[in-house]
């Protein structure tokens, strides 16, 4: 990444990159890129929501939204999204706690029983029926009835609720009733009672109603207890479970009413997601498992399409080509007919060398508005690159048509015509392009390449001046009057139109590679090897300069270099089919032996 980027342009180019690699696929890369992005810079809203889509805790995926909201009060998407996890909050599950594991701790006779909150629990066993009293210090017990189990001491709650001493409690209109026959002395409390042949097992407090639930199960046989007790606990489980249900019911048809369009998952959006680092930016963000599925975004309409242009047009011209294509193709998707739409996706696929691709969108374009001569013109651009002359051509042709005074037109179809060999017609595009605008350096440059090429060197010589007086820094027209002086013998001059081409534009290979050819002249073969291998490393397939390479080590007498030099040269050109520079390379390798 270019480090003279500020901060806040380097995230952007980031976020572009996780936005990438989310539709790619890869996750994992997307995550990485965008937690970058945040923390590079964290008050980018458009960095937290691309994020926002790597986690699904709650916790986080809240923070990382009301992190957006702090940057943008109004970002619908974040409002949404915050809204959405709400519901989760609440769900059913989290209103039934399961009752305590552990049993009451006994307590001495002369303290009364505390008393303890019933809980529910549907998928728990019924716990106060295995609940029973201890005394400090067990007595014998005295002589009992068969038929009862001696009654605990009991503390009656107004509201009948469940106690921690396991003893069937009594409603208020069980105290009218006459006590049990018992023996004359006082007997401790019997904490297996409940356990015994026909004792009344006690029942949850919130499985009875209050007042009554006493009554029944003191009246009723003791064979009949357990039946009536299991039937009603069924079916306040079934009751229980049909209200929970019925809630999660409700739940999900509020979800629908407020969001629509939750069952059409989408493809993710720029806007979408939920952020996924840790409250205390910036701090490393986790890694998540998955990213949830963005708000859907509605169907586009025709007037959507005007927008979507547009968005991709300044997406285009901020460099992110890549999105751009997508929102160009969304507008097509919404309207065929759009001609804006495969013109524009057409220019970006051409300025991302996706040359075949920007023909077949020039070729829609064309079909939907035949006369527009800016689209031949395109196209006929793409057909060049793709070395396609004929083609590119017949379109500048076209092109010329429908506007004949266009310099710009002739010039390009001048450069077509001298790179397929027919050099009369290209210098009659360029004359007549030149007559038309005298002012442009380009037109003299590519002149003065056909002048090269066909012998005319003074001539030559005096388009490349022309151009540099009007374009001081056009560092090819130093590239081609470098080359020009090496063929004239002037070799410093070339090194010192070569060394200005390189200090305006560093990646300029060609500059290199005439620059080395000058060294080589003047004998200085380190330099030369120097420059070639920064050429080899930025093409690697350039058989010029492996052959060039070759000669320098031969002349610093590096024999084994050269040798390999002279043998990758061979192969490229028999690759490339280049038999006069192939035999000239052979006859170097075999005077190196």
């Amino acid at each position: 990444m270019n480090e003279s980027l500020t901060p806040r342009q380097r995230a952007e180019r980031l976020i572009d990159e996780g936005m990438a690699a989310i539709r790619a696929g890869d996750q994992a890369r997307a995550r990485q890129l965008l937690s970058q992005a945040v923390q590079l810079d964290p008050q980018n809203e458009r960095g937290w929501l691309w994020l926002s889509g790597a986690l699904t805790d709650p916790v986080q995926r809240r923070y990382c939204l009301e992190r957006v909201l702090a940057i943008n009060p109004k970002n619908e998407i974040a409002q949404r999204g915050l809204a959405s996890l709400k519901p989760a909050a609440s769900s059913p599950a989290a209103l039934s706690p399961s009752p305590a594991a552990s049993a009451p701790k006994p307590t001495a006779p002369s303290q009364p029983a505390q008393r303890q909150q019933p809980v529910f629990d549907p998928l728990a066993p019924d716990a106060t029926t295995t609940r029973r009293t201890a005394t400090a210090t067990p007595l014998p017990r005295p002589p009992i009835p068969a038929t009862i189990a001696p009654p605990a001491p009991q503390t009656v709650a107004p509201d009948a609720a469940a106690t921690t001493t396991g003893v069937q409690q009594r409603a208020p209109d069980d105290l009218r009733k006459p006590p049990p026959a018992m023996p004359a002395e006082s007997a401790p409390v019997d904490s297996l009672a409940s356990l015994r042949p026909g004792a009344a097992a006690k029942r949850s407090g919130l499985l009875r109603r209050p007042g009554a639930a006493g009554n029944a199960a003191a009246d009723a046989p003791p064979t009949a207890i357990p039946v009536e007790r299991s039937k009603k606990r069924t079916r306040t489980v079934i009751v229980a479970l049909v209200g929970i249900l019925a809630v999660v019911v409700l739940l999900l048809v509020g979800l629908m009413y407020l969001y629509p369009d939750i069952l059409n998952p989408p493809q993710p959006t720029e806007e979408a997601a939920i952020p996924t680092v840790e409250p205390e930016a910036p701090t490393p963000v986790p890694t998540p498992t998955s990213i949830p599925t963005a708000t859907p975004a509605p169907t586009p309409t025709p007037v959507d399409v005007q927008a979507l242009v547009r968005e991709a047009e300044e997406l285009a011209a901020s460099g992110s080509l890549g999105q751009a294509a997508e929102r160009y193709t969304e507008a097509i998707r919404a309207d065929p007919s759009s001609f804006e739409a495969y013109f524009g996706r057409a220019q970006v696929n051409f300025n991302l060398s996706l040359f075949q691709n920007a023909v077949d969108d020039f070729t829609r374009a064309l079909a939907l508005d035949p006369e527009n001569a800016e689209a031949y013109h395109q196209r006929a651009r793409a057909f060049y690159r793709l070395q396609q002359y004929d083609e590119a051509i017949r379109d500048f042709t076209e092109a010329l048509a429908r506007d004949p005074n266009n310099d710009v037109l002739l010039m390009r179809r001048g450069v077509a015509y001298r790179d397929k060999g027919q050099y009369d017609e290209a210098l009659a595009d360029f004359d007549q392009s030149l007559q038309l605008n005298p002012d442009v350096s380009f037109t003299y440059y590519h002149r003065a390449l056909l002048f090269q090429a066909t012998g005319r060197l003074e001539r030559a010589r005096a388009d490349f001046d022309r151009a540099l007086t009007i374009a001081p820094e056009y560092r090819l027209a130093y590239v081609g009057r470098g080359g020009l002086r090496l063929e004239q013998g002037d070799a410093r001059g070339a090194l010192r139109d070569c060394t200005r081409a390189i200090e305006l534009d560093a990646t300029e290979i060609d500059a290199y590679f005439c620059r080395a050819r000058a060294a080589i002249a003047l004998r200085d073969y380190r330099a030369a090897v120097a420059d070639l291998d920064t050429v080899i490393a930025r093409d690697p397939d350039s058989a010029d300069a492996y052959r060039e390479r070759g000669r320098a080590h031969q002349a610093l007498r590096d024999t084994d270099e050269a040798r390999a030099d002279y043998q990758r040269a061979i192969e490229l050109y028999r690759l490339q089919g280049r038999d006069k520079d192939l035999a000239e390379v052979e006859k170097l390798l075999a005077a190196l032996k």
